[in-house]
């Protein structure tokens, strides 16, 4: 894979100009449309006119923050909007969804604008990553397998 490393975010004029040191091995590889879309996010209001909580609004700036864009194509073993990710939450059951640059949970979604999606995109198949709740509670999930929608499962 190849990590570009930006001088600043696409969309900093939203929120500075930020200057980033990039690290691979500690950064999540991101395509510039979903960097793009997060950032999007994070202006946004819900139905109600409500914008994310503090706790999402923070996961998704540090994830913004952490994040390496990716060069063109995306590694078909990352978690991208618009692709399927099969996951599993610590003590529950395997689930699947199609991760979304939305709010809005909607059948099939796992939102980005929500504390699963934000924390699964951008994530590798096999990776356990903590969880954070709503109520402060971290867990952690597991993304299984990967899916583009007009293929099969990704395996090693």
């Amino acid at each position: 894979m190849i990590y570009e490393k930006p001088s600043r975010l696409m969309g900093a004029n939203l929120f500075g100009a930020i200057q980033h040191e990039r690290y691979t091995d500690t950064c999540f590889a991101l395509s510039g449309a979903d960097l793009r879309g997060m950032e999007h996010l994070l202006l946004r209001r819900g139905p109600d006119g409500a914008r994310l909580s503090p706790l999402l609004n923070g996961l998704i700036r540090k994830k913004i923050r952490m994040s390496c864009e990716l060069s063109s194509p995306l590694p078909k073993d990352i978690a991208a909007s618009g692709r399927l990710v099969t996951y599993v939450v610590e003590g529950e059951s395997t689930r699947s969804g199609v991760l979304s640059m939305s709010t809005m949970p909607l059948n099939g979604t796992i939102p980005v604008g929500s504390l699963l999606g934000a924390t699964l995109i951008g994530a590798t198949r096999g990776q356990k990553i903590a969880l954070l709740h709503e109520d402060g509670e971290i867990g952690a999930v597991t993304l299984l397998e990967i899916h583009l929608l007009n293929d099969g499962p990704l395996t090693a």
